[in-house]
């Protein structure tokens, strides 16, 4: 199998090379005269002032040699002319597809089988791992995760290819050339570099698989990493496109309906895939990594929402371009930088320069992939040069208060925030800290943390949101006339913001609990942030209130001329017209995630700590129970500790019946209670003693846990956060790796409980291990996960082992976190899927 899956890799490199070579038979010779020129001389020709002397002796030398060759060929191989090339060579994109496909399948049955010769599968998956998880890790490392890309490359320029039926003859070779070289680019990573290949074997079979990362063990990684793909990946499509079109002369004259429409569908593609997967990715980050957080601005993080933010401004500017012919060089740029962007995210992530939780290890496929980076931007920016002139608008922006001058605006301020990720992505690299020390001048290398990102990016966020708001009340190619827009527009949103403003600034203290004295925000006084946050409010309202003004008008337009009813006039204006209505929709996600990142101004965090003691052993029980019976107050929340346990992990990746696959996990139990709340007794229905034999096999009630999601109302008052440490395998042996000290090492993960109200979030996360002060050899959770494997597995749990391996009393610390509107969050994550796939949907009309 193995050998199977690397011998189809190869015929399709074979493939892609001779993609490249029946797109060079069909290229006109005006075509391939366009492609020759070389920056480096027609650069040094304006300067010295040459009249392109020196591009032109390049390209008859070029072409004395290639044009003969390119006939020599046709003859040999009895292509009578070009269209014969292009079905070709369109046929060998449909097989490299089937090939590539089988490949990946290929891979995709060694991992369900768990085939311990390749190495693969080896590092990411075990023989007990279940199947969803075998599945997913498929794209959990980097080189099956580059043979996932590459498919999707091959899938998404097929479908490219297949549209092509409808573009300009001469601009369908130099297609298939642009997305043939793209190719080939990847399949090259793929065979010539060995941390990318997904086929490599061991001299000898190995015994046991290392397993998935621990961390990955989630629902949404059967999607979220595929997601993010497809929205890198199909930026590979309208830039090929439309710099296709640039090449050969086509996007000079009016452009065709069809090349508009196919690049537009694909950009839009890209930014819904790029935006749910972030999206989802924050979800996962809250969830999983039991920080209290959804966003760090890792780099990873950065590198996803930089191509984001440039697809949001193309797809407001190809509006502007559609509707007054404006911005034709500005939309080139745009998609030049979108994919250049991308692809610099897939280095990011791939390269090991930059230390992160998404990020691969250092990889040799870094330096190979930048150069190719440089190559491909050097070699396109100068048709973005010199085809300025032809890329003249029809009309120009007289006022930035206009429709399409706020376009503009929006436009420039993605473009800045883009550039304010960059810049902090590689901060750690680059000595940007400079000043005067003992009188001498010096730069130092300082990662940009939160505090700095949202100092600089917060104030262009809510620019954009007022952006966002008053766009849809402006008018195309005029500026503003205050007094006709109050009275028509922009009175009521206005008004509503401003009386919203005040409600929440009289009443967010009753709303939110409230911060103390020391707290600090990202401007130094909490009052700043606060003050922050009200405007968010304000502006947030404005825009609500804008888009249902909008959408009021829509249906009582469509009543009175189309007798619908209200909802039937609703539906009609979503399907009808969706790139406006459904635009809306979108505009509400992105105001719903900003009220949810705005409750940040109100977060709290704070640690404490509780003293247990042991309780007696219980025959035939799996656990070790510690009990305590200490409160904690933050704020208006008593937390009373209740049972914590040490216990063995059923299901997953876990077997407490094998050593190499025994997951040990630290429950503890807490009882919560906000205000005025009534319980039912925390102990009434779940004992000590069930508690913890139910903890992994417990059957969820779903009404209480909808409940529980959609208010933060707990039926018993009870949390429960754990941490589950997962052992390290030796393959060779199929052994537990181990210290010096004989004892097993763990990957720990965070598995944190969140009582999620639609004012603030209650989020709890058990922290580390001690005994008492006193102690001369205090305890960890390492050595206390030693003596429980002793305990469980040397000792077969017996009563002695029992009361002299464990402290009769421990201490067991809680990080608490108190965040604000988060709900609101993903709120918008759901309203921009729905109306994201409304816009990607082929049903409607967009007009």
């Amino acid at each position: 199998m193995n050998e199977l899956g690397a011998i189809l890799l190869v015929i399709s490199g074979a493939l892609v090379i001779f993609q490249v070579f029946t797109a060079f038979l069909g290229i006109h010779i005006k075509e391939g005269i366009r492609l020759s020129p070389l920056l480096s001389l027609a650069i040094f020709d304006i300067w010295s002032k040459k009249r392109k002397k020196l591009s032109r002796l390049w390209i008859r030398t070029l072409w004395s040699f290639l044009h003969p060759l390119q006939r020599y060929c046709r003859s040999f191989l009895n292509i009578s002319n070009a269209n014969t090339a292009y079905k070709i060579s369109r046929a060998s994109f449909y097989a490299n597809f089937i090939i590539t496909s089988i490949s990946l399948f290929t891979l995709l049955l060694l991992m369900i089988w768990g085939d311990l010769s390749n190495k693969y599968v080896v590092s990411h998956t075990s023989l007990d791992l279940p199947l969803f998880f075998r599945i997913t890790a498929t794209w959990a490392g980097s080189s099956g995760s580059l043979l996932f890309w590459y498919w999707l490359l091959t899938l998404f320029c097929m479908i490219a290819i297949h549209q092509s039926k409808a573009l300009n003859s001469k601009q369908i070779p130099v297609l298939f050339l642009i997305l043939a070289i793209t190719q080939l680019v990847f399949i090259s990573l793929n065979l010539f570099y060995r941390d990318a290949q997904p086929f490599r074997v061991y001299p000898i079979t190995m015994q046991a698989g290392r397993g998935i990362n621990p961390l990955l063990l989630h629902w949404a990684m059967i999607i979220h990493p595929p997601i993010l793909y497809i929205g890198y990946v199909s930026s590979a499509i309208p830039f090929a496109l439309l710099f296709s079109s640039l090449v050969t002369g086509n996007i000079t004259k009016k452009q065709k309906e069809s090349l508009f429409t196919i690049s537009r569908k694909w950009i839009i593609i890209s930014w819904f895939f790029l935006g749910t997967g972030i999206l989802l990715g924050s979800k996962w980050a809250y969830e999983e990594l039991g920080w209290g957080g959804y966003w760090a601005w890792d780099p990873v993080e950065n590198a996803s929402l930089m191509p984001w933010l440039i697809f949001t401004a193309l797809i407001h500017s190809f509006i502007v371009q559609e509707r007054r012919g404006a911005l034709r060089f500005w939309n080139i740029c745009l998609v030049f930088l979108a994919y250049h962007v991308s692809l610099l995210g897939t280095w990011i992530t791939r390269s090991g320069i930059l230390e992160g939780p998404h990020t691969f290890a250092e990889s040799t496929i870094g330096t190979p992939m930048i150069i190719s980076i440089g190559l491909s931007a050097l070699f396109f920016i100068r048709f973005l040069y010199f085809s300025r002139h032809k890329l003249r608008p029809d009309r120009n922006i007289h006022a930035l208060t206009s429709k399409e001058g706020s376009f503009l605006l929006n436009n420039f301020l993605m473009l800045l925030a883009m550039f304010i990720l960059l810049i902090g992505i590689f901060s750690p690299l680059l000595p940007m800290n400079c000043g005067f020390q003992n009188n001498v001048f010096e730069c130092y290398k300082v990662e940009w943390k939160q505090s700095a990102y949202n100092t600089l990016l917060i104030p262009l966020g809510l620019l954009t949101l007022f952006l966002m708001g008053a766009a849809p009340l402006l008018s195309w190619g005029t500026g503003i006339n205050f007094k006709t827009l109050w009275k028509k527009k922009f009175r009521i949103p206005i008004l509503s913001g401003c009386i919203g403003a005040l409600v929440f600034a009289l009443n967010y203290q009753y709303i939110f609990t409230a911060t103390d004295n020391l707290y600090t925000g990202i401007w130094g006084s909490a009052l700043i942030s606060e003050i922050i946050a009200i405007i968010t409010v304000s502006i947030a309202i404005f825009v609500i209130s804008g888009i249902v003004q909008e959408y009021a008008h829509g249906i009582q337009t469509r009543r009175l001329t189309r007798k619908e009813g209200r909802l039937h006039a609703f539906y009609n204006l979503l399907i009808l017209n969706k790139r406006r209505y459904a635009g809306y929709l979108v505009h509400l996600a992105i105001v719903f995630l900003i009220i949810g990142y705005s409750g940040s101004a109100f977060k709290k965090n704070k640690k404490v700590e509780f003293h247990y003691y042991l309780l007696p052993w219980q025959a035939k029980s799996d656990f070790v129970h510690y009990y305590s019976g200490d409160k904690a107050y933050i704020e208006n929340y008593e937390i009373q500790a209740r049972d914590f346990f040490l216990l063995p992990i059923k299901g997953k990746i876990s077997n407490p019946k094998k050593p190499i696959y025994f997951t040990i996990s630290h429950e503890a139990h807490y009882h919560v209670q906000s205000g005025k709340e009534k319980y039912y007794n925390p102990q009434s229905k779940i004992t000590k003693t069930t508690s913890a034999i139910d903890s992994n096999n417990k059957k969820i009630d779903w009404k209480i846990t909808l409940l529980k999601s959609l208010t933060g109302y707990i039926l018993d008052g009870r949390m429960r956060t754990e941490r589950h440490f997962y052992p390290q395998i030796n393959p060779v042996s199929s052994t537990v790796l181990r210290n010096t000290k004989r004892e097993a090492i763990y990957t720990p993960t965070s598995e944190p409980d969140i009582r999620s109200a639609w004012n603030e979030d209650l989020y709890i996360q058990l922290g580390a291990i001690s005994t008492n002060k006193n102690n001369s050899s205090p305890l960890q959770n390492t050595s206390l996960n030693y003596l429980y494997e002793s305990y469980y597995f040397l000792f077969d749990k017996d009563i002695k082992a029992y009361k002299q391996l464990f402290p009769s009393n421990i201490n067991i610390s809680l990080e608490i976190w108190i965040n604000p509107l988060v709900k609101f969050i993903w709120l918008g994550s759901i309203l921009f899927f729905l109306s994201g796939l409304l816009l990607i949907l082929p049903f409607g009309r967009d007009v």
